[in-house]
């Protein structure tokens, strides 16, 4: 063994890494800080166990060693969570470790047996537990000396266990975070002073360093901690110690010619040799052989006969149940694989098969695709599954373009368009997308129109459908002047927003298939071409009104004189005349067409924004089929400087929302007003006539008092029409849960809005999937205020429970639809999908809690109402935010 022979005491002592034979062991001390629990805030952690897990060259080293559950101290310090106290010997030599060695540390909690019966994951100890946080720490520094001391790592909470995520270091208190300069130099002398000690070296305690100041530094460093809000995992690396010294561990790799001398505790040495291995890189038989028997290629009349026992069975079904979002094991595709003959019944299981075929493989792929033929029809929730990016052979995408067609009405299409624009970027072929013409075949045509006559569709010898999804999409919009209106819209905004983005070919693609969605309109029939004379000329119109809004904002004066302006400006535009928009169809609702302008009614928001307020005189389609037609006054808002794709995609799921639950007769009289982006910082917004729950409070006090004023009724016992009574409980309601599963955020009196026909409905998605600008929001918005009118009387708060747990639960059932429409729109740049994109999927099935039963998903919405309703923040929250708008 090579050592540094000190000149003094106080000289660098170290020694090489590839001398040490010795096992690494760390020491977990304790778990400190501040937990919460997102779905319930006043749960305590129990039985814990720390699982460390060694990664060399990002390949996992030996199995997990993990410490003993114990159960938390009766007696602990404050922010002191648990306290473990034990050695773990990791499964790697110093010898052995390589530069980049780290160890991934993951925290367990232990389950009762009903927890585990819902439980998706699990640590390698084999006993039931679920995740509560993980981190990583790297075993040298940056400059290639072994960690040593005491550390403390800020843990990440929750999730999956992820070894490769870059979870954040916290291995030491930030001195320099402290304003005083004088804090900082006394926190190093005081680190200085702990390894000194805890090494044995000689040191003069009191002259430099007093106790007062050791004990005002760590008052100093757990108020930090504490400011924090974080959870902290200490541990403690063990020393290496020879003689009466204690030596720092240098990394340092022999080369292959070299002998290692091995150093034990009873100090004598085994000469070893370090050579490469010839076989790297090169085919596992043993592998190939056992994929090859688990797959049964070339076996295909045995596949055929093969019946899965009870066992079997009921691994099947169990993965049959898993979110689309859970990615399958080697075993479960192998398994799928195995019994594809006798889950061809099962429409639900193609999806699994799919994920479970090894598509480089010619003879899978043969199979697969002869099985994909003769499966049973999926729906079209599963369909939008097999567009996602991780399905990329073109038959598996045109099959699902197809069912996807046929299987939903053309009213979900529409619906589902944002994603199926965002899919786009997934398809293959992307130049024979833009170039080619428009193919389809009849049965896709017969679900689109019934007018035009049906072409023939490319297929291969196994007589599967590959339609690409663009050419599908402009069908429909031949025959369909909402389809166009929307399509159009969409595509112009996602050519705008790839733009700048590090893949600009997407832009140029999608500028590709508007050119070609015009071409297409333009030609194919009298009808389309008007439906492109139209779009041509609603892109004028949004342009007309950029610039006269940009010109009203930019005029001086309060608002007042900015309206002022804004209307002089409308009535003066000739290109906004009645003359010139009449006929036009709005854009925001293709249903409608402009007869004129109120420009005397427009007004501008006092907002940083100000966005533009507007009403039209409209008459619908069915209206312009009468003899005599009556124009509608039909109000929006058009804003400018602002991204309304967030607001476009939360209005868009409860929208879906609604219409799911209503397919279960649950109606619970939603408002899923219109908003459609027009760009990237500009949009239109459905205006509703509704009051914000803050001046309700300030002009009638409570919300009783004001339906009773708008909607009085002698007969009922609170005064109040009985329908306008139901209406607000059924819409507290389904607003509550919508907004719960997609983790709204930043719900005040000002967002809440309140019809007078007792609808109330939420505004302003400017936050979702759990993010919110204040601290310990509720998992929903039901402050007292809200929950008076339903207190009253047993019977509504009764029917309020019924109605969320109904919805929960019919929601629930429908994750699928929900989960893959999110995961199509990972790629979208949509502000809060983006901050963590690949959690956000994640979120919202954590939110559905899909592990549990019926049963157990009503006590868990029961614990969330009452949790929510008992919340103490939200109410002084509301007072703030009142006091600064009526006083700043």
């Amino acid at each position: 063994m090579r050592i540094a022979r000190p000149r003094s005491p106080e000289s660098f002592k170290y020694v090489h890494s590839c001398d040490l034979n010795a096992f690494v062991q760390i020491m977990i001390c304790d778990l400190s800080g501040v937990f919460r629990d997102p779905t319930d805030p006043t749960r305590k952690l129990r039985d814990l166990l720390v699982e460390a897990t060694v990664y060399c060259e990002g390949e996992k080293v030996g199995f997990p060693v993990s410490t003993a559950y114990s159960p938390r101290p009766a007696a602990a310090r404050e922010q002191l969570i648990h306290s473990f106290g034990q050695w773990l010997t990791l499964p790697v030599r110093y010898c052995d470790l390589s530069r980049d060695a780290y160890v991934h540390f993951t925290i367990w909690e232990h389950l009762t047996k009903e927890e585990d019966e819902f439980t998706t994951c699990g640590s390698a100890s084999g006993f039931p537990n679920t995740l509560v946080a993980q981190a990583t720490m790297h075993f040298f520094c940056e400059r290639g000396v072994l960690k040593r001391d005491t550390i403390e790592l800020r843990v990440h909470p929750g999730g999956t266990p992820d070894h490769r995520a870059n979870w954040e270091e916290r291995e030491e208190w930030v001195g320099h975070s402290l304003k005083s300069d004088e804090a900082a130099h006394l926190y190093q002398s005081c680190a200085v002073y702990k390894s000194m000690k805890e090494r044995g070296t000689r040191h003069d305690e009191d002259a430099w360093l007093s106790r007062i100041s050791f004990m005002q530094i760590e008052r100093l460093k757990t108020g930090h901690q504490q400011a924090l809000r974080d959870l902290f995992l200490v541990v403690k690396m063990s020393y290496i110690r020879h003689g009466d010294y204690c030596y720092d561990v240098v990394y340092y790799e022999r080369s292959s010619t070299e002998t290692r001398l091995c150093l034990s505790t009873v100090q004598t040495g085994v000469d070893l040799w370090r050579g490469g291995d010839a076989e790297i890189g090169l085919e596992n038989l043993s592998e190939a052989k056992h994929t090859q028997m688990a797959r049964f290629i070339g076996s295909t009349q045995n596949a055929k006969s093969l019946k899965p026992n009870r066992e079997a069975k009921a691994k099947l079904e169990q993965l049959l149940q898993h979110p689309s979002s859970l990615p399958l094991t080697f075993e479960q595709r192998d398994l799928v694989w195995k019994f594809r003959y006798f889950l061809q019944r099962e429409s639900r299981a193609l999806t699994k098969f799919v994920r479970s075929v090894n598509w480089e493989n010619a003879v899978e792929e043969q199979q697969a695709l002869e099985l994909l033929k003769d499966w049973r029809a999926i729906e079209a929730e599963d369909a939008l599954e097999l567009l996602s990016p991780s399905i990329t052979h073109p038959a598996v995408r045109g099959y699902a373009v197809s069912r996807l067609i046929e299987a939903t009405s053309h009213e979900n299409i529409i619906l589902f368009l944002p994603q199926l624009v965002q899919a786009l970027k997934y398809e293959p072929q992307q130049d024979a997308v833009i170039h080619s013409s428009t193919y389809i075949n009849s049965g896709l045509l017969a679900a689109a129109t019934a007018e035009m006559d049906g072409g023939g569709m490319r297929q291969e010898h196994w007589d599967i459908p590959t339609e690409h999804l663009a050419s599908v999409l402009i069908k429909l919009a031949l025959t369909s002047m909402t389809m166009a209106n929307f399509l159009y819209w969409h595509l112009k905004v996602e050519a705008e927003v790839t733009k700048n983005t590090e893949n600009p070919e997407e832009s140029a693609m999608y500028e590709q298939i508007l050119k070609r969605l015009f071409d297409e309109l333009q030609k194919a029939s009298p009808l389309s071409a008007q439906s492109a004379q139209a779009i041509k000329l609603q892109q004028q119109w949004v342009e007309n009104l950029q610039k006269v809004l940009s010109e009203s904002k930019g005029a001086g004066g309060d608002i007042k004189y900015k309206e002022k302006i804004l209307r002089t400006n409308l009535l003066k535009a000739k290109t906004l005349s009645d003359q010139e928009i009449r006929g036009l169809v709005l854009p925001l609702d293709p249903n409608y067409r402009i007869e004129g302008m109120l420009a005397e009614s427009a007004n501008i928001f006092n907002s940083k924004a100000m966005p533009m307020k507007l009403t039209l005189r409209v008459a619908s389609q069915m209206a312009l089929t009468s003899r005599s037609p009556q124009p509608e006054e039909y109000t929006f808002i058009f804003k400018q400087g602002d991204d309304l794709r967030q607001d476009q995609l939360v209005i868009q799921m409860i929208r879906l929302m609604d219409r799911l639950m209503k397919r279960d007769q649950l109606d619970l009289r939603l408002t899923p007003y219109s908003v459609l982006a027009t760009g990237l910082t500009e949009g239109f917004v459905q205006f509703v006539k509704a009051t914000p729950l803050r001046d309700i409070f300030t002009q009638y006090q409570t919300i009783p008092a004001y339906l009773q004023a708008k909607r009085p009724s002698r007969d009922h016992p609170l005064k109040i029409e009985t329908e306008v009574v139901e209406n607000y409980v059924r819409s507290l309601a389904g607003y509550s849960i919508v907004c719960y599963i997609l983790g709204i955020g930043d719900r005040h009196n000002d967002n809440l809005l309140l019809c007078e026909n007792g609808k109330l409905f939420h505004v302003d998605f400017g936050y979702m999937l759990g993010r919110d600008p204040k601290p310990l929001p509720p998992p929903m918005k039901l402050s007292s205020e809200m929950m008076l009118l339903i207190s009253s009387d047993q019977k509504w708060y009764d029917e309020f429970i019924s109605y969320c747990d109904s919805a929960f639960k019919i929601l629930r059932r429908n994750a699928n639809v929900i989960l893959n429409l999110f995961s199509l729109m990972l790629d979208a740049g949509i502000p809060d999908i983006a901050i963590e994109k690949d959690k956000a999927v994640f979120k919202i099935e954590t939110r559905m809690q899909l592990g549990l039963n019926e049963e157990q998903a009503s006590q868990f919405m029961m614990k969330l109402i009452e949790s929510s309703q008992q919340a103490k923040m939200p109410v002084l929250v509301d007072f703030i935010h009142d006091f600064k708008l009526r006083f700043f």
